[in-house]
């Protein structure tokens, strides 16, 4: 779905897509860290008539959209249901309602800090690594 057809159908549809997860790393002085993206970020939600501010807990779907249409917006990993990049956490349907979602800065990597993407399939019937 091009982004255009996705504002079309805002509210109304998700994303479909292979379930994956979403790893960060970057290096701290002599060793690399390694952090799941949700495991970085917070989310605000209503709970219960209440705000709350929780663990971020997405669904993230690898529905490649921006590829696809070459919408060309550099997005890696959405935090809502967007077609204009490549993965989005399609809890909701597509734009609609946007979610509110803040980094938590004391675990992220320092702004200007180089990083490494890793996606990883989610496969139920995946058998565990062999450790080496």
């Amino acid at each position: 779905m091009s982004r255009a057809e996705g504002k079309a159908k805002a509210g109304k549809a998700s994303l479909k897509g292979d379930p994956v997860e979403v790893y960060i790393a970057w290096k701290q002085g002599d060793k690399w860290v390694e952090m799941k993206y949700a495991d970085l970020v917070q989310e605000k939600v209503t709970e219960g008539g209440k705000e709350v501010v929780r663990p971020w807990r997405p669904n993230f779907v690898f529905h490649g959209s921006g590829v696809i249409h070459q919408e060309g917006t550099g997005c890696v990993a959405c935090p809502c249901d967007c077609p204009g990049g490549l993965i989005a956490d399609n809890r909701n349907p597509v734009y609609e309602p946007k979610p509110t979602v803040k980094f938590d800065w004391s675990k992220a990597p320092k702004e200007g800090t180089e990083v490494v993407v890793r996606i990883k399939a989610v496969r139920k019937d995946e058998p565990p690594r062999p450790k080496r």
